[in-house]
């Protein structure tokens, strides 16, 4: 039997969320120094020498091993009592969105997963996993603009830059905002009894009301 000192502790891996401004700072530029020092890599290999391994490898490993310091400084945005630890949640996933956009628009990395997903030979062999990640991972830097000519990739990129800051900026809105909006019971027809059962019921004019926010989850309900 293997003993469970082997395994490591899941506790180990869950997010640190008691951090500081300089701290979100901090990782929010170690990320993207690390993920340009790997995109940079990829984009310098050889096409004589393009690979799975050092083409794909490279790029799913910093995405997968990035998650956990991304989620640390932008998700305490949503859930710090702290406005100034909001604050700079929010501009560090500005400054994260900004670089992801660039980086998955770069040519030079794109003529490198272009070649190898040309190259069947180099990669028919590996397992329907990593065929459908190679193939997808094509296919989204494609379908960022990638085939554009270089006026229209400019282009595309100030639009999802623009969507991007947009999204934050009406993500933070509706978590910050406190309006209150009163619905009355067969206005909210549909809905899950036990998110109803959960709204602070008033009074107006005799009618019995509940109130409803802007904010999650009374959003998505």
């Amino acid at each position: 039997m293997t003993s469970r000192s082997t395994h490591p502790d899941p506790a180990s891996n869950l997010p640190n969320f008691n951090i500081s401004i300089e701290d979100i700072n901090t990782k929010a530029d170690e990320l993207i120094a690390k993920g340009k020092a790997v995109h940079d890599q990829v984009a310098s290999v050889s096409l004589d020498d393009i690979s799975f391994d050092n083409v794909i490898v490279p790029l799913a490993t910093y995405e997968n091993e990035s998650m956990v310091d991304y989620s640390t400084v932008t998700f305490l945005q949503h859930v710090s009592t702290d406005k100034n630890i909001r604050d700079a949640s929010m501009e560090a996933e500005k400054k994260l969105e900004e670089f992801h956009i660039e980086s998955q628009m770069r040519r030079d990395v794109y003529k490198v997963i272009k070649a190898l997903f040309q190259s069947k030979e180099k990669w028919v062999d590996r397992c329907s996993e990593d065929k459908r990640l190679l193939e997808k991972t094509e296919r989204s830097y494609r379908r960022n603009g990638l085939d554009l000519p270089d006026e229209g990739l400019k282009k595309l990129m100030e639009i999802k830059k623009k969507m991007s800051e947009l999204t934050i900026k009406f993500g933070r809105n509706i978590s910050e905002g406190d309006a209150e909006v009163l619905f009355t019971l067969e206005e909210l027809d549909g809905l899950p009894e036990d998110f109803i059962n959960s709204k602070k019921k008033v009074t107006v004019d005799g009618v019995e009301k509940y109130t409803v926010t802007t904010k999650y989850p009374d959003l998505f309900a």
